[in-house]
């Protein structure tokens, strides 16, 4: 009788790529992590883990194979498995809220053991410039209507108010932190005319 031994030789490592270019606070940027693995023997159960840190607001993601989940600020990418000597690709959008220095640690595990643990992690370090948000401002929406849209701190409040002088502050709506916007058709024909809009952490 023969037996198959079992194969071991397991290694799943990680690349990062980050956004070209500056950063800005506001300004959505994109980054790439490759998954490759080197080894000999198929790699199962292949999970790949963001943690995002505070500072940036989540805006979309996508893998060339697996699905992929979201809690809170974890992105949990469940790839399945891995061929010998393959690599397959994730990427993610994000929005900087902070400016600064802000890292994105990125891991990666399988079922089993690997031939080595030392390179299945990376820290992704992003530098936005520019001033810590809120951010209020009027944009044309793919409707085709005028909207305020905000970009304030996730899990944050903010009061909506409207000025015609500067001295004089109505509110005018409630706004949650995160990406929010709002039609100017939806506000009161007295608060356009205002013409001045500020958005007021509560």
């Amino acid at each position: 009788m023969l037996a198959r031994a079992l194969c071991g030789l397991v290694n799943v490592w990680l690349e990062a790529s980050a956004p070209d270019g500056i950063t800005k606070t506001g300004e959505s940027l994109s980054y790439s992590v490759r998954i490759v693995h080197s080894g000999e023997c198929e790699a199962t159960g292949v999970v790949v883990t963001h943690t995002l840190p505070v500072g940036v607001l989540f805006v979309g993601a996508e893998s060339d194979q697996g699905e992929w989940d979201r809690n809170d600020r974890v992105l949990s990418f469940h790839l399945g498995r891995l061929a010998k000597a393959s690599q397959t690709e994730i990427r993610v959008t994000l929005l900087p809220v902070t400016a600064g220095e802000l890292s994105i640690r990125v891991a990666a595990r399988i079922n089993g053991p690997e031939v080595t643990l030392a390179d299945n992690s990376v820290n992704l370090v992003i530098s936005p410039l520019g001033a810590n948000l809120p951010s209020l401002s009027i944009d044309l929406s793919p409707r085709g209507e005028f909207e305020l849209r905000l970009i304030g701190g996730e899990g944050l409040r903010y009061d909506i108010e409207t000025s015609s002088n500067f001295e004089v502050w109505d509110k005018a709506a409630e706004a949650e932190g995160g990406l929010w916007s709002k039609s100017l058709n939806d506000f009161a024909s007295g608060m356009l005319r205002s013409r001045f809009f500020r958005a007021v952490e509560r």
